[in-house]
C-alpha cells in the first residue's frame, strides 16, 4: 500500500500504520523539519523488516524522526538485512525513539541497528 503526497510546504508530518504501508512524496518537501512515524505492528517477521526499511525511507527528507514503536523488536534489524540493504535514514541529524514495552536489556542489540539506520544523527534520544 502506497500514498502519494504533494504539499511541498509541509513542515510536519505524522503518519500512523503498519510498517507495510509507504508514503511517497511526490516532491520531497524541503520544509519538512520533523517527521513522527508510528509504527502499530505487533509481530516481526523477516519482511516485515524490509517493509519498515522502505516506511522508513519516505521521511528521510525530514531534519528530525520521531519512531514511535511497541516494541523494540521492531527497530533490531537482522544483521543480513543490515548488509543488503542501504540505510532508510541517512540524512536524517536527530532520531527520537518511544516504545511502549520497556527496552529492558536489548539496548546492546538495538544500538547497531540505529547506527545503520540513521547514520548521521547527531542526537539519538530515548523516550
Amino acid at each position: 500500500m502506497e500514498n502519494a503526497i504533494f504539499t511541498p510546504n509541509l513542515e510536519y508530518i505524522l503518519f500512523s500504520g503498519v510498517a507495510e504501508a509507504k508514503v511517497h512524496f511526490v516532491e520531497s518537501p524541503p520544509r519538512l523539519l520533523e517527521a513522527t512515524v508510528r509504527i502499530t505492528n505487533y509481530g516481526w517477521t523477516f519482511e516485515c523488516y524490509s517493509f519498515l526499511r522502505d516506511c522508513l525511507e519516505s521521511f528521510d527528507c525530514s531534519r528530525k524522526v520521531e519512531i514511535d514503536i511497541r516494541d523494540a523488536e521492531g527497530l533490531i534489524i537482522p544483521e543480513h538485512c543490515r548488509r543488503e540493504g542501504s540505510p532508510p535514514l541517512p540524512s536524517v541529524k536527530q532520531l527520537q525513539l518511544t516504545f511502549a514495552v520497556p527496552l529492558g536489556d536489548r539496548d546492546y542489540w538495538l544500538d547497531p541497528s540505529l547506527a545503520w539506520i540513521a547514520p548521521s544523527a547527531e542526537i539519538i534520544c530515548w523516550g
